[in-house]
Protein backbone atom coordinates (compact mmCIF):
# COMPACT_ATOMS: atom_id res chain seq x y z
CA UNK A 1 0.00 0.00 0.00
CA UNK A 2 1.34 3.52 -0.31
CA UNK A 3 -0.25 6.32 0.73
CA UNK A 4 -3.67 5.11 1.34
CA UNK A 5 -4.02 3.58 -2.81
CA UNK A 6 -2.92 -0.11 -4.38
CA UNK A 7 -0.35 0.32 -5.89
CA UNK A 8 -0.26 -1.24 -9.58
CA UNK A 9 2.10 -4.41 -9.85
CA UNK A 10 4.53 -4.75 -12.38
CA UNK A 11 3.90 -8.14 -12.79
CA UNK A 12 1.24 -10.39 -11.97
CA UNK A 13 0.84 -14.40 -12.05
CA UNK A 14 -2.82 -15.70 -11.37
CA UNK A 15 -2.91 -18.67 -9.42
CA UNK A 16 -6.19 -21.22 -9.77
CA UNK A 17 -7.31 -22.78 -6.67
CA UNK A 18 -6.10 -26.73 -7.87
CA UNK A 19 -2.98 -24.39 -7.52
CA UNK A 20 -3.15 -22.86 -4.20
CA UNK A 21 -4.49 -26.45 -3.15
CA UNK A 22 -1.14 -27.94 -4.46
CA UNK A 23 1.44 -25.25 -2.48
CA UNK A 24 -0.66 -26.16 0.72
CA UNK A 25 -0.20 -30.13 0.59
CA UNK A 26 3.50 -29.33 0.33
CA UNK A 27 3.62 -25.92 2.48
CA UNK A 28 1.71 -27.46 5.70
CA UNK A 29 -1.05 -26.07 7.07
CA UNK A 30 -1.47 -22.51 7.25
CA UNK A 31 -2.58 -19.99 10.31
CA UNK A 32 -4.98 -17.16 10.07
CA UNK A 33 -5.60 -15.69 13.49
CA UNK A 34 -7.25 -13.06 12.16
CA UNK A 35 -10.09 -15.11 10.92
CA UNK A 36 -9.54 -18.22 13.19
CA UNK A 37 -9.25 -20.11 10.66
CA UNK A 38 -6.73 -23.36 10.20
CA UNK A 39 -6.17 -23.77 6.30
CA UNK A 40 -5.13 -26.92 4.38
CA UNK A 41 -5.53 -28.48 1.00
CA UNK A 42 -8.65 -30.38 2.12
CA UNK A 43 -10.51 -27.57 3.01
CA UNK A 44 -9.60 -24.17 1.72
CA UNK A 45 -12.59 -23.91 -0.74
CA UNK A 46 -15.15 -24.66 2.10
CA UNK A 47 -13.47 -22.36 4.87
CA UNK A 48 -12.85 -19.57 2.39
CA UNK A 49 -15.96 -19.53 0.91
CA UNK A 50 -18.17 -20.23 4.22
CA UNK A 51 -16.06 -16.51 5.34
CA UNK A 52 -16.86 -15.04 2.31
CA UNK A 53 -20.46 -16.00 1.95
CA UNK A 54 -21.26 -15.34 5.80
CA UNK A 55 -22.39 -11.92 6.71
CA UNK A 56 -21.97 -10.76 2.89
CA UNK A 57 -23.48 -7.79 1.23
CA UNK A 58 -22.99 -5.06 -1.58
CA UNK A 59 -19.89 -3.75 -1.26
CA UNK A 60 -18.33 -5.93 1.08
CA UNK A 61 -14.68 -6.91 1.00
CA UNK A 62 -14.12 -9.86 3.00
CA UNK A 63 -13.35 -12.08 0.13
CA UNK A 64 -10.34 -9.53 -0.94
CA UNK A 65 -9.57 -9.73 2.78
CA UNK A 66 -8.76 -12.61 3.45
CA UNK A 67 -7.39 -14.18 -0.05
CA UNK A 68 -4.95 -11.18 0.62
CA UNK A 69 -4.18 -12.47 3.92
CA UNK A 70 -4.08 -16.09 3.11
CA UNK A 71 -1.36 -15.25 0.18
CA UNK A 72 0.52 -13.15 2.50
CA UNK A 73 0.48 -16.15 5.00
CA UNK A 74 1.53 -18.62 2.04
CA UNK A 75 4.36 -16.60 1.14
CA UNK A 76 5.77 -15.79 4.81
CA UNK A 77 5.85 -19.41 5.23
CA UNK A 78 7.56 -20.14 2.10
CA UNK A 79 10.28 -16.63 2.84
CA UNK A 80 10.64 -18.82 6.13
CA UNK A 81 12.24 -21.95 4.46
CA UNK A 82 16.10 -22.47 5.65
CA UNK A 83 17.11 -25.99 6.09
CA UNK A 84 17.79 -28.40 3.15
CA UNK A 85 14.96 -30.29 3.35
CA UNK A 86 12.63 -27.51 3.18
CA UNK A 87 14.62 -26.05 0.43
CA UNK A 88 13.71 -29.03 -1.05
CA UNK A 89 9.71 -28.04 -0.75
CA UNK A 90 11.01 -24.68 -2.31
CA UNK A 91 11.83 -26.60 -5.35
CA UNK A 92 8.56 -28.93 -5.18
CA UNK A 93 6.37 -25.51 -5.08
CA UNK A 94 8.90 -23.94 -8.07
CA UNK A 95 8.44 -27.19 -9.93
CA UNK A 96 4.43 -27.23 -9.70
CA UNK A 97 4.28 -23.26 -10.43
CA UNK A 98 6.10 -24.24 -13.55
CA UNK A 99 3.98 -27.34 -14.48
CA UNK A 100 0.78 -24.80 -13.97
CA UNK A 101 2.00 -22.68 -16.39
CA UNK A 102 2.82 -24.85 -18.98
CA UNK A 103 -0.54 -26.32 -18.51
CA UNK A 104 -2.44 -22.87 -18.25
CA UNK A 105 -3.60 -23.83 -14.95
CA UNK A 106 -1.59 -20.45 -13.95
CA UNK A 107 -0.80 -17.23 -16.36
CA UNK A 108 1.50 -14.68 -15.98
CA UNK A 109 1.33 -11.16 -16.92
CA UNK A 110 4.09 -8.48 -17.21
CA UNK A 111 3.85 -4.45 -18.03
CA UNK A 112 7.67 -4.84 -19.79
CA UNK A 113 6.65 -5.59 -22.80
CA UNK A 114 10.35 -7.42 -24.09
CA UNK A 115 9.53 -9.92 -20.69
CA UNK A 116 5.86 -10.10 -21.52
CA UNK A 117 6.74 -11.18 -25.63
CA UNK A 118 8.91 -13.66 -23.44
CA UNK A 119 6.39 -15.03 -21.02
CA UNK A 120 3.80 -15.22 -24.53
CA UNK A 121 6.40 -17.23 -26.48
CA UNK A 122 6.28 -19.74 -23.56
CA UNK A 123 2.42 -19.96 -23.31
CA UNK A 124 2.34 -18.34 -20.00
CA UNK A 125 0.19 -15.51 -21.37
CA UNK A 126 -3.28 -17.00 -22.41
CA UNK A 127 -3.09 -15.51 -25.95
CA UNK A 128 -6.10 -17.20 -27.26
CA UNK A 129 -6.01 -17.40 -31.33
CA UNK A 130 -6.14 -19.87 -34.16
CA UNK A 131 -3.18 -21.96 -35.17
CA UNK A 132 -4.24 -24.39 -37.54
CA UNK A 133 -6.70 -25.19 -40.45
CA UNK A 134 -9.22 -26.60 -37.32
CA UNK A 135 -8.47 -24.89 -34.52
CA UNK A 136 -11.48 -25.57 -31.56
CA UNK A 137 -11.73 -24.68 -28.20
CA UNK A 138 -14.94 -24.25 -25.99
CA UNK A 139 -14.99 -21.53 -22.96
CA UNK A 140 -17.89 -21.98 -20.28
CA UNK A 141 -18.99 -19.05 -17.76
CA UNK A 142 -20.57 -20.39 -15.22
CA UNK A 143 -24.11 -17.61 -14.52
CA UNK A 144 -25.74 -19.31 -11.55
CA UNK A 145 -24.39 -17.33 -8.91
CA UNK A 146 -22.90 -20.71 -7.27
CA UNK A 147 -19.66 -22.36 -7.72
CA UNK A 148 -21.51 -25.13 -9.49
CA UNK A 149 -17.77 -25.78 -11.41
CA UNK A 150 -16.32 -27.48 -8.32
CA UNK A 151 -19.23 -30.64 -9.22
CA UNK A 152 -18.72 -30.26 -13.07
CA UNK A 153 -17.26 -32.79 -15.03
CA UNK A 154 -17.20 -32.77 -18.86
CA UNK A 155 -16.15 -34.91 -22.02
CA UNK A 156 -16.04 -33.86 -25.35
CA UNK A 157 -15.98 -36.48 -28.32
CA UNK A 158 -14.93 -35.35 -32.01
CA UNK A 159 -15.69 -37.18 -35.46
CA UNK A 160 -13.98 -35.54 -38.53
CA UNK A 161 -14.61 -37.41 -41.92
CA UNK A 162 -14.16 -36.46 -45.48
CA UNK A 163 -17.16 -36.04 -47.51
CA UNK A 164 -16.57 -36.72 -50.94
CA UNK A 165 -18.01 -34.18 -53.66
CA UNK A 166 -19.93 -36.68 -55.12
CA UNK A 167 -22.04 -37.01 -52.24
CA UNK A 168 -22.68 -33.79 -51.70
CA UNK A 169 -25.20 -31.37 -52.44
CA UNK A 170 -24.22 -27.96 -51.19
CA UNK A 171 -20.95 -27.77 -52.90
CA UNK A 172 -18.89 -29.55 -56.04
CA UNK A 173 -15.91 -29.45 -53.32
CA UNK A 174 -14.51 -32.25 -51.43
CA UNK A 175 -14.75 -30.78 -47.68
CA UNK A 176 -14.11 -32.20 -43.86
CA UNK A 177 -16.83 -32.56 -41.82
CA UNK A 178 -16.44 -32.03 -37.80
CA UNK A 179 -18.74 -33.33 -35.40
CA UNK A 180 -18.50 -32.40 -31.58
CA UNK A 181 -20.70 -33.80 -28.85
CA UNK A 182 -20.00 -32.33 -25.24
CA UNK A 183 -21.48 -34.49 -22.14
CA UNK A 184 -21.77 -32.34 -19.30
CA UNK A 185 -22.40 -34.37 -15.52
CA UNK A 186 -23.59 -32.11 -12.77
CA UNK A 187 -22.78 -34.29 -9.37
CA UNK A 188 -24.20 -31.36 -7.13
CA UNK A 189 -25.94 -32.78 -4.59
CA UNK A 190 -28.77 -30.08 -4.52
CA UNK A 191 -30.03 -27.61 -6.76
CA UNK A 192 -29.24 -24.36 -5.17
CA UNK A 193 -26.58 -23.81 -2.77
CA UNK A 194 -27.08 -24.25 1.23
CA UNK A 195 -24.13 -22.09 2.91
CA UNK A 196 -22.03 -22.65 4.97
CA UNK A 197 -21.63 -26.23 4.20
CA UNK A 198 -22.03 -25.81 0.30
CA UNK A 199 -21.69 -23.96 -2.76
CA UNK A 200 -22.94 -25.77 -5.89
CA UNK A 201 -26.29 -26.24 -7.29
CA UNK A 202 -27.75 -26.13 -10.72
CA UNK A 203 -25.09 -25.30 -13.82
CA UNK A 204 -25.85 -22.44 -15.37
CA UNK A 205 -23.76 -21.68 -18.15
CA UNK A 206 -22.80 -19.29 -21.12
CA UNK A 207 -21.09 -21.78 -24.16
CA UNK A 208 -18.77 -19.96 -26.36
CA UNK A 209 -17.67 -22.65 -28.70
CA UNK A 210 -15.10 -21.05 -30.90
CA UNK A 211 -14.59 -22.82 -34.47
CA UNK A 212 -12.51 -22.15 -37.74
CA UNK A 213 -12.73 -18.56 -38.99
CA UNK A 214 -14.13 -20.16 -42.32
CA UNK A 215 -16.50 -22.92 -40.85
CA UNK A 216 -19.76 -23.36 -42.96
CA UNK A 217 -22.91 -25.31 -42.71
CA UNK A 218 -22.80 -24.44 -39.02
CA UNK A 219 -25.36 -27.01 -36.88
CA UNK A 220 -26.18 -26.85 -33.32
CA UNK A 221 -28.87 -28.79 -31.61
CA UNK A 222 -30.31 -25.25 -29.84
CA UNK A 223 -32.25 -23.36 -31.90
CA UNK A 224 -31.12 -19.89 -29.51
CA UNK A 225 -27.12 -19.86 -30.26
CA UNK A 226 -25.61 -17.27 -31.90
CA UNK A 227 -22.86 -16.76 -34.26
CA UNK A 228 -20.26 -13.82 -33.91
CA UNK A 229 -16.30 -13.59 -35.27
CA UNK A 230 -14.00 -12.59 -32.45
CA UNK A 231 -10.05 -13.44 -32.02
CA UNK A 232 -10.19 -14.83 -35.74
CA UNK A 233 -12.79 -17.73 -35.01
CA UNK A 234 -16.18 -17.98 -35.68
CA UNK A 235 -18.06 -18.16 -32.30
CA UNK A 236 -21.12 -20.37 -31.44
CA UNK A 237 -22.74 -19.10 -28.26
CA UNK A 238 -25.44 -20.34 -26.18
CA UNK A 239 -26.62 -20.92 -22.98
CA UNK A 240 -27.18 -24.33 -21.58
CA UNK A 241 -28.10 -25.62 -17.82
CA UNK A 242 -27.31 -28.82 -16.39
CA UNK A 243 -29.48 -29.57 -13.27
CA UNK A 244 -27.73 -31.26 -10.02
CA UNK A 245 -26.93 -34.86 -10.45
CA UNK A 246 -28.19 -34.89 -14.19
CA UNK A 247 -26.23 -35.49 -17.44
CA UNK A 248 -26.69 -33.13 -20.40
CA UNK A 249 -25.69 -32.84 -23.84
CA UNK A 250 -24.66 -30.74 -26.60
CA UNK A 251 -24.35 -31.37 -30.03
CA UNK A 252 -22.83 -29.30 -33.07
CA UNK A 253 -20.67 -29.75 -36.18
CA UNK A 254 -19.19 -27.60 -39.40
CA UNK A 255 -17.50 -28.12 -42.63
CA UNK A 256 -14.37 -26.88 -43.73
CA UNK A 257 -11.96 -26.83 -46.90
CA UNK A 258 -10.07 -30.29 -47.09
CA UNK A 259 -7.25 -28.54 -48.36
CA UNK A 260 -4.01 -29.06 -45.35
CA UNK A 261 -5.99 -30.19 -42.69
CA UNK A 262 -4.64 -30.01 -39.44
CA UNK A 263 -6.45 -30.19 -35.85
CA UNK A 264 -6.15 -28.47 -32.72
CA UNK A 265 -7.93 -28.22 -29.50
CA UNK A 266 -7.07 -25.33 -27.31
CA UNK A 267 -7.24 -25.91 -23.40
CA UNK A 268 -9.83 -23.76 -21.60
CA UNK A 269 -7.42 -21.70 -18.93
CA UNK A 270 -7.64 -22.73 -15.61
CA UNK A 271 -9.62 -26.21 -16.27
CA UNK A 272 -7.36 -28.67 -15.25
CA UNK A 273 -8.69 -31.51 -17.23
CA UNK A 274 -11.30 -31.92 -20.02
CA UNK A 275 -11.49 -35.51 -21.51
CA UNK A 276 -11.37 -35.71 -25.37
CA UNK A 277 -11.80 -38.60 -27.83
CA UNK A 278 -10.95 -37.97 -31.06
CA UNK A 279 -12.32 -40.48 -34.39
CA UNK A 280 -9.92 -38.58 -36.91
CA UNK A 281 -10.36 -40.33 -40.41
CA UNK A 282 -10.83 -43.72 -38.45
CA UNK A 283 -8.44 -43.51 -35.92
CA UNK A 284 -9.42 -42.99 -32.68
CA UNK A 285 -7.31 -40.49 -30.33
CA UNK A 286 -7.61 -39.23 -26.77
CA UNK A 287 -6.15 -37.13 -24.70
CA UNK A 288 -7.10 -35.66 -21.07
CA UNK A 289 -6.59 -32.08 -22.47
CA UNK A 290 -4.15 -30.93 -19.49
CA UNK A 291 -2.52 -28.53 -22.90
CA UNK A 292 -3.70 -27.73 -25.36
CA UNK A 293 -3.76 -30.82 -28.25
CA UNK A 294 -2.78 -30.77 -31.80
CA UNK A 295 -2.32 -33.36 -34.73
Amino acid sequence: MKEGKEEIPDNILTLNLSTIKKVLKITGDINLPDYNLIIKSDNVFELLQAEVETGFFPGSTKKKDILTALGKAIINKISSFSTDAQFGRLYQIANLILTDLDRQNSLFYSTNDSFQNSLSALGWTGSFAPVSSDTYALVELNLGANKANCCVTRETSHTITSTDAINRVSTSEPSINHKITVVFTNNSPSENPTPPTFFGGNYIAFLRFYLPDNATNIKVDNPDFTLDKNFGFTQVGLFHTTKSLTTTQINLSYDLPKDNYALTILKQHGLETSPQTINLFGEILSTPLETSFGI
